[in-house]
């Protein structure tokens, strides 16, 4: 029997994660913002540690090539956390640095979708 794998491409703080873990025996939680992707490892660090779930902190890209990219963070509001760059109030961002992924290598890493949640 195959293993269920569900992806949760822009995870944000993780709260559609305990669905997906009992729905699937891997989640691969994908989640561009460096402090919403240490707070799902540190919420769910028993379902890492038993390989239950996977995180990937990138932003996701179409470019192959690519190997980071700017990714802007706001200062008062992670939903409005970002890529590309804002084209208004730039001075409400911080501009880091974070590894570039493509949908289709997240996949071929960690396994054939059952589900793809975007």
């Amino acid at each position: 029997m195959t293993e269920k794998i569900i992806y949760d491409f822009g995870s944000s703080n993780g709260d559609d994660i305990p669905y997906y873990l009992l729905k699937a025996e891997k989640v691969v939680a994908v989640e561009a913002n460096p402090s919403l992707a240490r707070e799902i490892e540190k919420r769910f660090s028993s379902e890492v540690s038993q390989g239950k779930l996977m995180i990937e902190n990138c932003v996701l890209t179409v470019n192959h090539s690519l190997k980071t990219v700017p990714f802007y963070i706001h200062k008062t509001s992670h939903v409005l956390s970002q890529f590309p760059k804002p084209l208004q109030h730039s001075q409400e961002y911080n501009e880091v640095l974070l590894p570039a992924k493509n949908v289709v290598e997240i996949i071929k890493k960690h396994g054939n979708p059952y589900y793809i949640k975007i």
